[in-house]
C-alpha cells in the first residue's frame, strides 16, 4: 500500500514539474544583442534578438537575404523561404540563430515581426 502511495505522489509532482516548464518556457525570450556584440566564434551557435532598420533585400527563389543595420553595425540575415512583405528601410526585429560564413557572422530567421514600415 504504501509504494502505490510513494507512486501516486511521484506522478503528481512530476506533472506539476511539467506544467511549471512550460508556463516558464513561454515567457522565455532570447537576449536583445546589439550588432557590434556578435564576435566569432563565441557567438556562433546562440539564439538572439536583433531589432534594426533593413539595408538590403534579394530575393531568390526559396530564399530571401536581409541585410539588417542597428546603431552599431549591420548583419546579413538568412529566411529559407519567399518573403516579399520586409523592404528597404522597414524596421524590423529579429530572432534566430548566428551563425559563421566566410569567416563572417549571419543570421538565420526563426522569427521575423516588421515593427514600422518604411
Amino acid at each position: 500500500m504504501q509504494e502505490s502511495n510513494l507512486f501516486k505522489v511521484a506522478i503528481i509532482c512530476s506533472l506539476i514539474g511539467i506544467f511549471v516548464l512550460l508556463m516558464i518556457s513561454e515567457h522565455l525570450e532570447p537576449e536583445h544583442v546589439k550588432i557590434s556584440s556578435i564576435k566569432l566564434p563565441e557567438s556562433n551557435g546562440i539564439i538572439a534578438r536583433i531589432k534594426g532598420e533593413v539595408t538590403n533585400v534579394k530575393k531568390m527563389t526559396g530564399l530571401t537575404i536581409i541585410t539588417v543595420k542597428d546603431s552599431t553595425g549591420e548583419i546579413p540575415a538568412i529566411l529559407f523561404e519567399d518573403f516579399s512583405k520586409i523592404n528597404k528601410s522597414d524596421f524590423i526585429e529579429l530572432t534566430g540563430e548566428i551563425t559563421e560564413y566566410n569567416e563572417k557572422p549571419e543570421m538565420i530567421i526563426n522569427t521575423l515581426k516588421c515593427l514600422h514600415k518604411s
